[in-house]
């Protein structure tokens, strides 16, 4: 089994138990099938398969689709991957949304993750029953939903959703070209697809406010100097529906780790007061709402970022307490933060640049060079700790120069590393060490070789042998890798506890859970033991994560 449905079968064996399991690994090696089919795989009942059908259905990772097959109806159900995969991401889900909107988000958004689905009458029904003031709680996580709805941390569950988005794909371009009255040419099947990307598109842009209703509602004007006929005023909410369900949104929540992500670069790479300007201008260009697959943010200015700006901000950056040597006059706002827009255009990660169309004055977040910048970065750390210094310094000489020869690549690699002068000093790299590095990163899949010829024969006195390095195959080399460790530790996590299984079984006990001094010395050392097994291998699995991020979903 490859390493994707590897890890996809440990994260639902972890989620769901190993019946449901079972039918997701079917479903993982076999692709779509029938109810029948996974019965015929998986040998188990019609009645448990269907449960476990309906579990993932309910958890948004398994999809259907109907077909015609000569006279009869078949229903087809397949899984997705990237869905199980998202669920690594619970945990920081669940973090953050207490971070960012308070304890009520967080509970929120982990009963949805643990039920999959949730409506906001459900939510009203589980404060009442575990909370000690339901009256008051009400209100606030009420509140709370509603936020996250509006922000779209949370989405509305449609019936569309049940189908996978290839399915609705392939719907939509067979109705199109049955519009046509010949077979479609290349160029109107290019046509058509861009058609319902964007149709696609934009019904899930739309859906995002469904089960959302307006509430008008009066607030009153405490001036004393306004009238009474004027002192109130409407104002338009949006509140949830009660018997809408709703589900997390992951691409909101990856929208914004990589929001966060971008703008702890910008402060590692110049200071705090960058990522600051820059996180006032995302939330401007209302990159937060925006898509996930976008390029550049929406454009903005210095002038508009100026206008939100606190006045506090640079107190501790040194630039406001600047004065101009013409005018003896301090620098404004706006002159502060272009001087910032300037170092985050020029940064080695091109964080912004001029927008094309909208003027000399208006920036746009340049996410694909950020992307790129990021994807490099993380790279080049790898290699340095996997294979040393001198390996990555070939490697990255190969990335920027492009293909050479042997020959080259060690005069370059001396070069690069010490400038000309030191070329006079120091020896160049041996032929025996580059030969074997080159050949150490040629049999990890980083480095390749090109034949260039120069006779007919082909022969390999007469040959020159170039080599290179193609980025967009190492970086999915290195998602392979990542996808496996991940699911490595996973697997570790789940040998841990299951040696100490006795133990865990004895914890559940009530009358332990009620006096943990019924426990030994011994079985508190060891809880404690594993305890730190399992958070340390979840800080590896979380940081791996992020670097899955980089290289997948940024």
């Amino acid at each position: 089994m490859s390493t994707q449905p590897r890890l996809c079968r440990e994260i639902v064996l972890e989620h769901f138990g190993p019946i449901v399991e079972q039918v997701a690994q079917v479903l993982l090696t076999k692709g779509r099938l029938t109810l029948s089919g996974i019965v015929q795989f998986t040998q188990m009942p019609v009645r448990t398969v269907r449960e476990a059908l309906v579990v993932m259905i309910q958890h948004n990772i398994c999809f259907y689709a109907e077909a015609r097959e000569g006279l009869r109806q078949v229903c087809f159900y397949s899984i997705g991957q990237d869905e199980i995969l998202l669920r690594l991401r619970i945990g920081r889900i669940i973090y953050w949304s207490g971070e960012w909107f308070g304890k009520e988000a967080s509970t929120i958004t982990h009963l949805m993750l643990l039920n999959g689905r949730l409506t906001l009458k459900d939510l009203k029904q589980w404060v009442k029953d575990n909370e000690s003031s339901p009256q008051q709680k009400i209100v606030a996580y009420e509140q709370k939903f509603s936020q996250l709805a509006s922000k779209r941390f949370i989405t509305a569950v449609m019936p569309e959703d049940s189908k996978a988005r290839i399915d609705r794909k392939l719907e939509a371009e067979a109705i199109a070209v049955n519009e046509l009255l010949l077979g479609p040419s290349t160029r109107e099947k290019a046509e058509i697809e861009f058609k319902v990307q964007q149709q696609l598109d934009d019904e899930d842009q739309s859906r995002q406010m469904i089960g959302m209703k307006r509430k008008v509602t009066e607030t009153m004007d405490d001036d004393d100097e306004v009238s009474a006929s004027k002192r109130f005023a409407l104002t338009v909410e949006m509140e949830v529906e009660d018997d809408v369900f709703f589900r997390i949104n992951y691409k909101q929540f990856t929208k914004y780790f990589r929001n966060e992500a971008v703008i702890d670069q910008a402060t590692d790479i110049i200071n705090r007061g960058a990522g600051q300007v820059l996180r006032l201008f995302l939330e401007q260009s209302d990159s937060f709402t925006g898509g996930i697959g976008k390029e550049e943010s929406q454009p903005t200015s210095a002038l508009h970022v100026a206008s939100v700006l606190p006045h506090d901000m640079f107190t501790e950056t040194g630039l406001d307490s600047r004065e101009d040597s013409v005018h003896n006059e301090r620098p404004t706002a706006a002159d502060i933060v272009t001087e910032y827009f300037e170092l985050l255009r020029q940064s080695p990660a091109k964080f912004i640049k001029r927008a094309d169309n909208k003027g000399h004055n208006f920036f746009v977040v340049d996410f694909k060079s950020i992307r790129l910048y990021m994807m490099r970065k993380l790279f080049d750390k790898l290699m340095k700790s996997r294979f040393g210094n001198s390996t990555c310094r070939i490697a990255r000489i190969l990335i920027e120069k492009g293909k050479l020869e042997e020959k080259q690549a060690r005069a370059f690699d001396i070069m690069n590393a010490h400038g000309l002068q030191a070329v006079q000093k120091m020896a160049m790299l041996p032929a025996k060490d580059t030969r074997e590095k080159l050949a150490l990163l040629c049999t990890h899949g980083i480095c390749d070789i090109q034949e260039v010829p120069k006779s007919a024969d082909r022969a390999p006195s007469r040959t020159i042998f170039l080599w290179f390095v193609s980025l967009d195959k190492c970086y999915q080399e290195l998602l392979i890798d990542l996808y496996r460790s991940i699911a490595n530790v996973r697997q570790r996590i789940r040998h841990e506890l299951a040696t100490r299984q006795r133990l865990l079984e004895k914890m559940e006990r009530k009358d332990v859970s009620e006096n943990q001094d019924l426990l030994s010395a011994g079985d508190k050392k060891a809880i404690e033991e594993l305890n730190k097994k399992v958070e340390r291998l979840e800080v590896s699995a979380g940081r791996l994560d992020e670097m899955v991020m980089v290289y997948r979903d940024f």
